[in-house]
């Protein structure tokens, strides 16, 4: 019987050796496809960040875009003002100079 232990000893010996390799590939393995998985969640959720922005976006430009608009307008008639200003200034010059 003792044998019998002994002999069931190196059997299970010999077989850890040699799964042993299998083991270390298989954990190593599965702390990769953990790694994996994290990393897939992550740019899933950056995604999902990306496309509520670009919605954001879209819905926020025109409105944007027409206060823009307005401001160039505002302006393009303000600078319209002071140009027929600066005319009759210069105008209002050349006859001082003139008379």
């Amino acid at each position: 019987m003792e044998k019998d232990a002994q002999r069931g000893a190196r059997l299970e010996e010999k077989a850890t050796r040699l799964t042993a390799g299998l083991v270390a590939r298989a954990t190593k393995l599965t702390d990769t496809i953990d790694t994996l998985q994290q990393d897939v969640a992550a740019t899933a959720m950056e995604k999902r960040c990306f496309e509520v922005l670009q919605e954001h976006e879209q819905r926020t430009a025109p409105l944007r875009l027409a206060g823009l608009r307005e401001v160039v307008e505002v302006q393009r008639q303000r600078e319209g003002a002071l140009q027929d200003r600066y005319k009759k200034l210069m105008a209002t010059r050349a006859d001082l100079l003139a008379a």
